[in-house]
């Protein structure tokens, strides 16, 4: 169910120790909290997940809805297709993403230790620096909403650059799937790869 928060403090939802108040959040936890959320209103909004830097910028505060998602761990919604496709919804964490991948051989050992959901890192171009490996490489296709218009791209039809991608600055966008596409390998390459990257982020 679609919920509204009045009084948001940031102080106490925030890394950031900014003393604001937005005068209100709703906290949408599926797609259909989403759309439920289109039917109230026409203001302009931005999605983003728990709260960052783009939710207390001061352009932002009070000046545009702020929807707030949480982050699921329901392996249940990451869906493995057979030609080694990887069909995920919007708020899965990406660290339990990478578990996922990983237990089935497939080489995610550069997503270890990288924060956030799968649409927050997709819409920053969460990047691996030692790897020189961003998330978009493995990414084949995003779903996502403009307002309630969908749109299915391509990779190769996505704008992005190092941690940046078109979708950062848009307003009125949810993120709905993501197609991704991993290779697999061999167990003992594999751990090797794993062994490595856990000692990078020490």
């Amino acid at each position: 169910m679609l919920k509204r928060i009045n009084n948001f403090k940031i102080w106490d939802n925030s890394s950031f120790l900014l003393q604001d108040t937005l005068d209100y959040v709703y906290v949408i936890n599926n797609q259909k909290d989403y759309l439920s959320y289109l039917e109230t209103t026409n203001q302009d909004f931005k999605v983003v997940w728990e709260l960052t830097n783009s939710v207390i910028n001061p352009e932002i505060i009070n000046k545009l809805d702020i929807l707030i998602y949480k982050d699921n761990r329901n392996t249940d919604e990451i869906v493995f297709l057979s030609d080694r496709t990887i069909e995920v919804v919007w708020n899965i964490q990406l660290k339990v993403l990478c578990r996922e991948l990983l237990k089935r051989w497939y080489d995610a050992s550069y997503l270890i230790g990288i924060p956030w959901t799968i649409a927050a890192a997709c819409v920053n171009n969460s990047w691996s620096g030692r790897l020189n490996q961003s998330i978009l490489d493995n990414v084949i296709r995003i779903e996502y909403y403009v307002k309630n218009k969908k749109y299915n791209k391509n990779i190769w039809e996505i704008l992005f650059s190092y941690r940046n991608t078109e979708f950062k600055c848009m307003n009125n966008i949810f993120i709905s799937k993501i197609v991704l596409k991993f290779e697999q390998i061999e167990r003992s390459e594999l751990s090797i790869k794993i062994e490595k990257r856990y000692a990078e982020r020490l």
